[in-house]
């Protein structure tokens, strides 16, 4: 159980539960209601009415013997916009989108209504300390994607790990707003 108060606001509740289900898969449930207003409101610095609602997100996590763990995870914020009023604020102000946007990934928020995840690590991919880390991160309002995929290599003192990402949909959409459509990258970690 939670209880987070900042000033100014009203106190917001919440619960988060995990559950073995099998000696593979755990389920996960995060619950929060608070009162506040939406979060187009806050996004035009407009004084809207605060009204109550929930955030939730849940999901599933199996994991192989071969050391595959793949998660699937349903997310919904009551604050973000519907798909109908999202197409609406489009068809009047694409601007007003764009500005919901960017203050939603300012304040880590989830930007639409419902949104999806695909989660898989797979530990020892071929090689004893290779291990394979990827997501799919699907915005069920608009449809846009964010798809990211490392390959990551251990030895004792140090790890190599190239990384993939790419971001797909429209420019008015939740990844089609982001400035990098693609981001490539190796990164090297040492320990000492």
């Amino acid at each position: 159980m939670l209880v987070y108060k900042a000033q100014g606001d009203s106190p917001t509740v919440g619960a988060s539960a995990t559950a073995l289900l099998s000696d593979a898969a755990v389920a996960h449930v995060e619950w929060s209601r608070g009162s506040e207003p939406d979060m187009l409101s806050r996004a035009m610095g407009l004084p809207g009415p605060a009204a109550a609602r929930n955030r939730f997100a849940g999901g599933v996590s199996y994991t192989t013997l071969g050391k595959l763990s793949i998660t699937a995870e349903y997310q919904y914020n009551g604050f973000a916009l519907s798909q109908s009023n999202w197409a609406a604020l489009g068809a009047t102000a694409p601007d007003a989108q764009v500005a919901y946007l960017v203050h939603a990934q300012r304040l880590q928020e989830l930007a639409p209504r419902q949104a999806y995840l695909i989660y898989l690590t797979q530990k020892g991919l071929g090689v004893k300390d290779l291990d394979l880390t990827a997501f799919l991160r699907v915005n069920a309002d608009d449809h846009s994607r964010m798809a990211w995929l490392e390959l990551r290599r251990h030895w004792p003192s140090f790890d190599l790990a190239l990384q993939f990402q790419q971001h797909m949909g429209r420019i008015t959409s939740e990844f089609g707003v982001l400035p990098d459509r693609r981001v490539v990258q190796v990164l090297g970690t040492y320990y000492f």
